[in-house]
């Protein structure tokens, strides 16, 4: 079975390009939806988190209020560390559960999804690393819009991560995200067909269908917010990256 991590900035579209890779026999494992799972009421992570911080972190319905763990993350330092230290052996255990098991399936693929892949040590995981990365302007304005995040905290949470350009410097593919969805979808199937030409690529439309609505509310809305926060000018591309970016 060959691995592929995903990686890459907050909000840079590592989900899309996890989905698109789905469609050629693939089975994703996200480090996001495992810490989802497992902060659940009685899980693992619940548990630690309210041990650590007391009920203050916890909604009127006794779930865990990530926007006030966000708060706590991103601003300080000291308890982003223990946090870190304390769920990442948890979604490391349940990672290589996953892994087991798909190889026990014979899958040809697995894909990880793990948005801090380089800063917990788990690069060593994958045969593959593929960073999406996205300008700073797009980026701010898809994580303002997707978590209904103010500038200042949505600049907090893409300065807690690793720099983009570091973890591109590691990458073995470097995908720009500087595009529609569309084009993303199709530069994957590109680098796909290229990469593993064995593999069919089996087409749906549930991703489409799935996003349609959003993504035609989000446009107009992106498209000001970006005007607002000005032009920056972008570093150029590795050679890789400019090998995977064909229009």
């Amino acid at each position: 079975m060959y691995i592929i991590a995903i990686t890459g900035g907050i909000a840079c579209g590592k989900s899309v390009v996890s989905r698109e890779i789905r469609k050629f026999g693939a089975e994703i494992i996200s480090a996001d939806a495992i810490a989802h799972e497992l902060s659940e009421p009685g899980q693992p992570i619940y548990d630690a988190y309210v041990e650590h911080f007391g009920r203050e972190i916890l909604d009127p319905y006794g779930r865990l209020d990530r926007r006030a763990i966000g708060r706590i993350v991103f601003n300080d330092l000291e308890q982003r560390k223990w946090i870190n230290q304390t769920t990442h052996p948890m979604l490391l255990n349940r990672v290589r559960e996953k892994l087991v098991e798909f190889q026990e399936r014979g899958l040809p693929i697995a894909v990880l999804d793990v948005p801090l892949l380089f800063e917990a040590g788990w690069d060593y995981l994958a045969d593959e690393i593929w960073v999406v990365w996205l300008s700073k302007k797009k980026q701010l304005s898809r994580l303002m819009y997707r978590n209904r995040l103010s500038l200042l905290e949505a600049t907090a949470r893409i300065n807690a991560q690793m720099n983009v350009y570091k973890k591109r410097a590691r990458a073995d593919v470097v995908i720009s995200n500087n595009r529609t969805r569309p084009q993303l979808k199709a530069l994957i199937q590109r680098i796909m067909r290229r990469k593993f030409p064995h593999l069919t690529r089996h087409p749906t439309l549930k991703d489409e269908l799935a996003h349609l609505a959003r993504v035609r509310a989000q446009r107009k809305w992106t498209r000001e917010l970006e005007r607002r926060l000005g032009e920056s000018d972008e570093a150029e591309g590795s050679p890789l990256e400019m090998i995977f970016d064909e229009r």
